[in-house]
């Protein structure tokens, strides 16, 4: 039986465009809620960006939060309770790789996130996503490497994530766009986050189902004992659930909550 279910957040649970949570989608939520079941975020946003998501979303009653990408777990209250942060070593040498090569990068502190330059390309991305309001401060990295850092974001062509990711050593990396890639501990993501959580309120992963809809979902997905990708995600991302919904636009939440008699 079912007893917590997992949501990506961009996407799955809150539409790019109106930043909204559906009315199925927050009677999907309800419904769960009175059948007892812990809704729990997954999501590859910091817990700083939060606050920034609508009032429908970031006010309604989630039971736990999954933030960047599993290297940060907080109950309902927003009190963190498990944390995975880079080793000291990968982030000298991923400053080094990033300011050697110019390559522009979010890095996600604790209580906030910087980038280490500005460009159009960045300020285009977020402008598309309606996430302009999201643009952080530049700051040196060097000045942070003796700091936890959780995630590392860098602009940087698919083609270079290998070589990224082998020269910094003890990490690993997941896309849900094109223009970055989400970096990690190679001892979390979001499967590693889901069994925190789990761990926390007692249950087994025989006992979860989630939803998402890009690449960096894809491990979650597979992890839990029913992956359902949303409709409008990527077709590699479908390629890896166990079940395809309808997209976010067509109530996709709320029908395979249904076709399952979860709610």
């Amino acid at each position: 039986m079912i007893k917590a279910v997992f949501f990506d957040i961009d996407g799955t649970l809150v539409d790019f465009e109106t930043r909204t949570l559906s009315d199925s989608t927050k009677k999907a939520l309800d419904a769960l809620q009175a059948n007892g079941i812990k809704r729990i975020v997954c999501t590859g946003r910091p817990i700083s960006h939060l606050s920034f998501l609508p009032d429908a979303f970031y006010h309604y009653p989630f039971d736990g939060y999954v933030t960047y990408s599993g290297q940060i777990c907080c109950d309902e209250k927003k009190k963190i309770f498990y944390k995975n942060t880079w080793r000291k070593e990968s982030i000298r040498r991923a400053v080094s790789w990033i300011l050697e090569k110019d390559v522009l990068c979010s890095v996600g502190l604790l209580d906030r996130t910087f980038d280490t330059k500005v460009n159009t390309y960045r300020i285009s991305y977020l402008t598309e996503m309606n996430k302009l309001h999201l643009l952080p401060k530049v700051e040196d990295p060097r000045l942070h490497m003796d700091e936890d850092i959780f995630q590392m974001s860098p602009y940087i062509p698919a083609s270079q994530d290998q070589a990224f990711l082998d020269y910094v050593g003890h990490v690993k990396g997941a896309r849900w766009g094109g223009r970055f890639m989400d970096v990690f501990p190679d001892t979390g993501g979001k499967a590693n986050g889901m069994d925190q959580m789990l761990a926390y309120f007692g249950l087994s992963l025989e006992q979860t189902m989630a939803f998402g809809d890009g690449g960096n979902d894809i491990e979650m997905l597979e992890h839990a004992h029913i992956g359902i990708a949303m409709g409008n995600a990527d077709p590699q991302v479908k390629s890896h659930a166990d079940m395809v919904t309808d997209s976010i636009h067509e109530d996709g939440i709320y029908k395979a909550l249904k076709h399952f008699e979860i709610i």
